[in-house]
């Protein structure tokens, strides 16, 4: 059910950003093609987290790029939200960081929203941290049988080695 759900936003959103600079004819077409798409459907009727991953970064950037053309601020403020809990899915995965480069360079390019920006890249940033820390810590407690508290203070004091 909640990749059905994730599959139905994606063809969703996809529709309504198209949807800005074309036709309606035209952005129907566009999602019709995607929805049918034998690749992307196969993902959604599996569980795994490769059709997740790719909605959250794929979106993201998309918003991010819209964000390059129009310098509204909500696209910058969803597509980095998008693309920071595409890490939660698969932290090791750099594909974030192209998200990242995007916002650097809408920075340059419209010096007025440098602190939007800045303040994205290190919540991105943020976010990835935490979900390493706590999958780390995951990883710590069934392999060492350390308890949580003690993984949890010790990463909140920036230590690394409990064993």
């Amino acid at each position: 059910v909640v990749y059905s759900f994730i599959y139905f936003s994606l063809i969703t959103v996809f529709y309504s950003l198209i949807k800005r600079n074309q036709k309606r004819w035209v952005a129907l077409l566009g999602a019709l093609m995607m929805s049918v798409d034998i690749f992307i459907f196969r993902h959604a009727t599996m569980a795994y987290t490769n059709l997740a991953y790719v909605v959250f970064l794929s979106l993201g950037l998309i918003y991010l790029g819209f964000w390059l053309h129009s310098s509204n601020k909500k696209e910058l403020l969803v597509g980095s939200i998008l693309v920071a809990l595409s890490t939660w899915i698969r932290a090791s995965d750099p594909f974030w960081y192209i998200g990242l480069i995007i916002i650097v360079i809408g920075i340059i390019k419209n010096k007025k929203q440098i602190k939007q920006g800045v303040g994205l890249i290190l919540a991105t940033i943020g976010i990835y941290k935490f979900w390493d820390v706590f999958v780390k810590s995951l990883n710590l407690i069934n392999s060492k049988k350390i308890s949580r508290e003690a993984i949890y203070i010790n990463a909140l004091f920036g230590g690394t080695d409990l064993g």
